[in-house]
Order: structure tokens, then C-alpha cells, then sequence
């Protein structure tokens, strides 16, 4: 395994095994800020697989794999020092005969049909939102604020807690650390211990905001919390947004119907993710 240099270097790792070996078949559809923003950290690495190539980024947890493949030659995959991930994206009416042939191939090197996450969307539409009364909090008892970095720790255990962190890249300390100094993280909290119950991290691109980590402590739920916190996210930090999206477990049918509840609905975009673990 080798670390990328450049997007330069990049580039020509993919024309090479495009042209070499006719790799037409990819995960790969990052931007390239974001392909800057992994090799500037040092966390991009590259691998030949077989005939093809893949590029492996490191989280804190595992690593996130990039192929360019075809479908003429066996994939050989070395083992490596932590889980590894691949995310394929694709429309939940449309699992074509070359998509299951290539989930095929990486079983067979040793993978296995890990997890489902389906995209959910809500389109800027207040009356598809559940009345205001259904969020009230209690203020006298919590408080709904932005993440103090007093918070990190509990914020992170609660994540740890509640989300796969070999599905789900969780940010490090740094990272942590950017977003709540960027105001990216809503929390409740209770008040006479201080204490974080539930917590929601969001992100804005033009006018399109993304919803992700909601999590709400084992012994608040169903109380609401969840709720509050997606209303107050498209309503007063994100209201100039278009449209909100999230993605969730397919299996976990409260949070399913959280969100439906609270005017998201199935947009029919999968990611069908496929794991590693030695």
C-alpha cells in the first residue's frame, strides 16, 4: 500500500489502469476538493487489485474503499491493518446483472454483505412538517444550544454508543473540534447535570443541507428529542435550504419513521456497503 502524492498522481494511477487494463467499472465519484482534502491529510493510499486499482482513505475505524475494476479478471485483495468499507451507491428498483457480479467478485476476496443505508429527502415545504407542538421542550428541565467543546467527550461516547463505527466514519478530535467551532452541531442538554442527550451534526453546500448523527441517549428516547432536534435544524439553522437530505439505516425502523414523521420521504437512491474484518 502506497500513499497518493498529488491529484495529479491521482489522475495517473486511474488513466494507467484505464488504459492498461480497461477498468471502466467504479465507486469513485468524489470531487476533487475532497480528493485534495485526503491527500493533504496523508490519509489517501492506493493498492492494485488484480488487474485494477483501489484507493483506500483512512478513517479512525477503517478504511473507505475506492475501486476501478473490470470485470474480466479475479480481484485480489491483500490483507491489510484495519477493517475496509465500499460503499456502492445505486437505485433501490435497479440491481442490474454487472452490479451483482461485481458485489460477486468482492465477496469471493473475502467481503461480506455488511449494511444497507437508504437516502431519505425532505423538499423546503413547512406544511410538511409536523405541528411546532409535537417539539416543544421542556425549558425548564432542557436546553436546545450549539456543542461547547466541554461537550466533545459526550458527544463522541454517545455517537460511539448509537452509530456502526465500521458503516460510519465518525470525525476525530480535530474534526470534532471544527465543527463545533463552526457552529455544526445542536445538542440538548439537561440542565441540572449538564449532561448531552441527544445530538445532531449538519452540513450546508449551497442550498442543499445534509443531516447526519442523529443520536439520542438510550434512556431519553422516545421523548421527542429527535424530533426537535431535525426541526430545529431545517427550520432556524438551514431554513434558506432547498432540501435536506439524511441517510438511514434500513433496518432501523424508529428512526425510519422519525423521519418520516417528520416530513422526509425515500428519494430510492442505496448505498449497499460491504465490509472486511480480519
Amino acid at each position: 500500500m502506497k500513499r497518493v502524492l498529488s491529484i495529479k498522481h491521482f489522475i495517473s494511477l486511474i488513466e494507467d489502469a484505464k488504459k492498461n487494463n480497461q477498468c471502466t467499472y467504479t465507486n469513485c465519484y468524489l470531487f476533487s476538493d475532497v480528493i485534495n482534502k485526503y491527500i493533504g491529510q496523508k490519509r489517501m493510499f492506493w493498492i492494485g487489485v488484480g488487474a485494477g486499482i483501489a484507493f483506500l482513505y483512512r478513517e479512525e475505524k477503517f478504511y473507505n474503499l475506492y475501486y476501478y475494476i473490470n470485470l474480466k479478471d479475479d480481484i485480489k485483495f491483500n490483507e491489510i491493518d484495519r477493517p475496509v468499507v465500499i460503499n456502492l451507491v445505486h437505485l433501490d428498483s435497479k440491481l442490474h446483472c454487472e452490479f451483482l457480479e461485481i458485489v460477486n467478485r468482492w465477496v469471493k476476496c473475502g467481503f461480506i454483505n455488511y449494511k444497507t443505508y437508504k437516502q431519505m429527502i425532505l423538499k423546503a415545504d413547512p406544511d410538511k412538517l409536523m405541528p411546532s407542538k409535537s417539539f416543544v421542550l421542556d425549558s425548564a428541565e432542557y436546553e436546545l444550544k450549539y456543542a461547547e467543546y466541554e461537550y466533545s467527550e459526550e458527544i463522541q461516547s454517545l455517537w460511539t454508543s448509537a452509530l456502526d463505527v465500521f458503516s460510519i466514519a465518525l470525525p476525530t478530535k480535530e474534526e470534532l473540534a471544527h465543527y463545533i467551532n463552526e457552529k455544526h452541531i445542536r445538542c440538548i442538554v439537561k440542565k441540572d447535570e449538564s449532561k448531552v442527550v441527544a445530538v445532531l451534526y449538519y452540513f450546508i453546500k449551497k442550498s442543499i443541507c445534509t443531516l447526519n448523527h442523529i443520536v439520542v441517549g438510550k434512556e431519553y428516547r422516545r421523548r421527542g428529542f429527535g424530533l426537535a432536534l431535525v426541526k430545529d435544524c431545517i427550520e432556524n439553522e438551514a431554513k434558506d435550504c432547498t432540501r435536506y437530505y439524511l441517510w438511514v439505516d434500513e433496518k432501523n425502523f424508529s428512526s425510519i419513521n422519525l423521519y418520516k414523521c417528520a416530513g422526509f420521504s425515500f428519494t430510492g437512491k442505496v448505498t449497499t456497503q460491504l465490509l472486511l474484518n480480519n
